[in-house]
């Protein structure tokens, strides 16, 4: 019987790969950093405009390894955790179709930044697809999606 609860314990802990989006100046790396996944972003750009705060103006694209899987979920701002408490783990929180993720200096992941676009562009492209107001973020996304593969 152990063998089978440790093959279920070396499952858990495969490393997993993700995608996750972040608004930025495309010079950072996640250290310290939140980011989400398409829909997630889109929301969070809506809340900043809603609210006349400044957001990064480009639009950049990570691949991550998430080497030992999830914890709580941090906000960071600036590099500091901001609500959460420090933990290594890559923090997860999902709302409806948002998920967020923190990622914690020297935290169980690695990292690349694999492109990046200036907002401005992104925002562009969907409005010559669809009429931004009238449109949802899911489907924003969606066409997020096809100009970035």
């Amino acid at each position: 019987p152990h063998i089978f609860f440790k093959m279920f314990l070396d499952k858990l802990n495969e490393p997993e790969r993700i995608s996750v989006y972040r608004l930025d100046d495309a010079k950072r790396n996640l250290v310290n950093c939140n980011a989400g996944n398409l829909v997630g972003v889109l929301n969070h750009y809506d809340w900043c405009d809603d609210r006349q705060m400044a957001t990064g103006d480009h639009f950049s694209v990570f691949e991550v390894i998430v080497t030992k899987g999830y914890g709580p979920y941090c906000r960071f701002n600036h590099g500091k955790i901001q609500s959460g408490e420090k933990h290594p783990y890559v923090g997860r929180w999902k709302r409806e179709e948002s998920i967020w993720y923190s990622f914690p200096i020297d935290g169980y992941w690695e990292s690349s930044r694999s492109g990046s676009l200036p907002f401005s562009i992104v925002l562009r492209y969907i409005d010559s697809k669809c009429n931004p107001l009238d449109t949802c973020n899911i489907d924003k996304a969606k066409l997020i999606g096809e100009l970035i593969k």
